[in-house]
């Protein structure tokens, strides 16, 4: 069998820090690691196989979908562009 540990803290108070909350999640394993921060918006990924990786899924989906579709559309980045066209396409419309 294996055997592990969770270490769990949880608090109505903090310091003053660079961030509101801080929300991260830490994974340490015999092949690899997994570094989730949510005040950075993303996670690293470290394993022996596929080596080092730091990713963020929330900008940008970058795998299809089941259907094999684009599915990138909800991430906060490619919202973010799409807003800034659209307002461009307003402003150069007369409509803002």
């Amino acid at each position: 069998g294996s055997l592990g540990t969770a270490v769990y803290t949880s608090s109505w108070i903090a310091p003053k820090a660079e961030v509101h909350s801080q929300q991260r999640f830490f994974y340490m394993g015999h092949k690899g690691e997994i570094r989730v921060d949510q005040a950075h918006r993303g996670y690293e990924v470290a394993t022996d196989e596929a080596g080092y990786a730091s990713c963020n899924p929330l900008f940008m989906k970058y795998t299809p979908n089941p259907e094999g579709e684009f599915a990138g559309q909800l991430g906060y980045g490619y919202r973010s562009i799409e807003a800034f066209i659209d307002a461009v396409a307003a402003l150069r419309s007369g409509e803002k």
